[in-house]
């Protein structure tokens, strides 16, 4: 009995020998594929083998690392915007009388609150990861240092009315020069002004200013549009005086310049006969000034010019005219 008692004693050690050399071998493969890992489409991976950081980052997709306690892998997303409130605000259950007052001076000394989201994303994961101890806190330190240096430079009316945009664009480039010098490793996407107001004490007068500067943009907007509307009006009636006093111009150049050419022409005509030339302009000059007048040669000269005229007005006469014979010797009767 004493040898089955041992034999048997042999097989389970046997049997115990190979589970549990089977359980050694399942841990050391499960030991092995724990190096396996994914890296998200939106992250990259970090490196640390026995606590360095290896250089190089890796992308998405399956990988493989030596398993613990060798490699390990830090997943940072890259592609993640992310969401901060700075500023000087009073915040809940915060005494405004305290001794660490949320207020920000501006450059012609006055107190205001003001309140930011800071929107970034991590674009240097390593430097983010490594080279700070709490990269959030000190993107936070810089950013309420880059607000008190803008609304330190301006007043206080500018900073309440019309250049709000200008500081918060002014914030966001100058805390991007500032956290890359610092190697934070983060981009700054953009800075959205969410308040920026004068304490409460004091509230309703800057409102009053405010108002006032509005109504004045307003009257300076509304007087704009009203040049914008006139002095088109304006220019176009000045052009179209012009173009009708170079028309008026020319008109009167062509008409002078045709009086000319005939005066021109009838002083050559005068020249050749001047006392022919003197009755015609004569005759003319009765028809015109006076229409309803009839003019009838009674007597010519051997050259055939008038020597006796008659005039008439109203019915011509049926008779006869028989040219009175005087001593008179004028043209006209």
């Amino acid at each position: 009995m004493f040898k089955e008692l041992k034999k048997e004693s042999q097989e389970i050690m046997f049997h115990a020998d190979r589970i549990v050399l089977t359980v050694v071998l399942a841990l050391i493969v499960l030991w092995i594929l724990s190096g396996i890992y994914i890296i998200e489409a939106n992250q990259v991976g970090l490196v640390r083998r026995f606590g360095a950081n290896m250089p190089g980052l890796v992308q998405p997709g399956i990988h493989y690392r030596l398993p613990w306690p060798v490699d390990r892998i830090d997943k940072i997303n890259t592609r993640e915007v992310k969401g901060m409130d700075v500023g000087f605000f009073l915040e809940e259950g915060m005494d405004p009388y305290g001794i660490l007052l949320p207020y920000c001076i501006t450059g012609d000394m006055n107190i205001i609150h003001n309140r930011y989201i800071i929107q970034y994303r991590i674009s240097g994961p390593a430097k983010y990861k490594f080279l700070q101890t709490n990269p959030e806190q000190l993107l936070k330190e810089i950013a309420q240092t880059t607000i008190i240096k803008s609304i330190g430079a301006r007043s206080v009316d500018p900073i309440l009315t019309t250049t709000k945009h200008e500081v918060a664009e002014e914030v966001r480039a100058n805390l991007q020069s500032e956290v890359d010098s610092a190697n934070l490793g983060v981009t700054i996407v953009s800075i959205d002004t969410k308040m920026v107001s004068p304490p409460e004490s004091v509230k309703k007068s800057f409102q009053d200013v405010i108002s006032a500067q509005s109504e004045k943009s307003t009257t300076i907007h509304q007087a704009e549009t009203e040049k914008n509307k006139i002095i088109p009006l304006a220019n176009s009636k000045a052009n179209e005086m012009k173009e009708a006093a170079r028309a008026y111009k020319f008109q009167r150049k062509s008409i002078a310049e045709g009086e000319a050419k005939s005066f021109l022409k009838l002083l050559t005509e005068y020249k050749s006969s001047p006392q022919v030339t003197s009755d015609r302009l004569y005759l003319q000059m009765i028809e015109k000034i006076l229409p309803n007048v009839k003019v009838i040669v009674l007597a010519t000269d051997s050259r055939g010019k008038p020597v006796k005229l008659k005039l008439f007005s109203g019915t011509m006469p049926t008779q006869p005219i028989i040219p009175e014979l005087s001593g008179d010797s004028g043209l006209y009767d």
